[in-house]
């Protein structure tokens, strides 16, 4: 060790995790203590970035509450440094935002955007930080329970790809808030199940949260089993996940506004009429979201015109104006 208690290994993992480091684990070299330093400097970042968002805004969110009070319930099982002082503010602003809703659902004006997920991800933040149900996650859980579908699916509004333009998603976070906060929610789970169960993902976000969703409704092994095999199946050589599952790696060009997908066949297919049942490729040219199939993304005009500005996650840029 050097002074500032670094290792061999500490350097070699600067470099990732290459043959060296590899090597030296093996052998026996501990980076345990260092992971733990890394991984509570990465809490305290977000629990005062989340605490920031809520003092700016006014608001809370997916990414700046409910993910990261999920990642600090994992946190504390495994012994790691956080604020509960902080933790237990930010269970309180969730609170505040939805504290009207009980009166806004009796009142028929409940009107939050894409409650299967906005109103989901917020309860399942809430359970992991074991939060008590009371009329507020009351009327939150009804009002995600009245978004589903007469097949058992929960309607979406894909406005913000990935994280809020899956049915899948849509429904896997349903049936759990609600199993979480829901009143009676069995049938309504079992639905979700069957859903789940039968539906075909477009995307890995899609086979994902199929999974997830398998998982929490307890589905039959068999079904679990094929969607983890179907979601390792798409993983490419390199070890990651191609957002969109129909396309197939292609190389950093530009892309116009007269191109379209060229699917794992090298077909160009036929343009998808907006919200048919079963879009072959991405969408239409003119918004074109590189790396992305879930047709949710193409629904709204603000999507349309941000798509055309959106960088992919294959590498495509979509320019602002058409070329010739």
């Amino acid at each position: 060790r050097n002074k500032k208690g670094e290792t061999a290994l500490t350097w070699a993992f600067r470099r990732g995790y290459t043959p060296i480091a590899e090597t030296l684990t093996r052998a026996g070299a501990d980076n345990s203590a260092a992971v733990k330093a890394s991984a509570e400097k990465a809490i305290a970042l977000l629990q005062k970035s989340g605490a920031e968002f809520f003092r700016v805004s006014g608001c809370t969110s997916c990414h700046n509450q409910s993910l990261p009070q999920m990642a600090w319930s994992i946190a504390r099982e495994r012994g790691l440094r956080l604020d509960e002082a902080i933790a237990q503010q930010q269970a309180k602003a969730v609170i505040a935002v939805f504290k009207p809703l009980p009166a806004a659902i009796a009142a028929g004006k409940a009107n939050l955007p894409n409650p299967p997920i906005s109103v989901s991800y917020s309860l399942l933040g809430l359970a992991a930080e074991n939060y008590k149900p009371d009329a507020t996650t009351d009327a939150m859980a009804e009002l995600v329970s009245r978004q589903q579908r007469p097949d058992g699916s929960f309607a979406v509004l894909g406005a913000r790809p990935p994280l809020e333009a899956s049915t899948f998603t849509a429904t896997a976070l349903s049936l759990h808030a609600l199993q979480r906060y829901g009143k009676n929610p069995a049938g309504r789970i079992e639905r979700a199940r069957q859903w789940l169960e039968a539906a075909q993902p477009l995307t890995t976000e899609d086979r994902v949260m199929q999974l997830l969703g398998l998982t929490w409704a307890d589905s039959a092994s068999d079904h679990r089993r094929a969607a983890a095999a179907g979601l390792l199946a798409e993983q490419r050589p390199d070890g990651a996940w191609p957002s969109c599952l129909i396309l197939k790696p292609m190389p950093t060009l530009p892309v116009r506004r007269s191109q379209r997908c060229i699917c794992r066949d090298n077909s160009r297919p036929p343009i998808p009429r907006i919200g048919a049942a079963s879009p072959t490729c991405c969408a239409p040219s003119s918004m074109m979201v590189r790396g992305w199939c879930d047709r949710a993304a193409i629904r709204s005009s603000r999507t349309k015109r941000a798509a055309s500005r959106m960088d992919a996650t294959s590498g495509y840029r979509q320019p602002a104006r058409a070329g010739p």
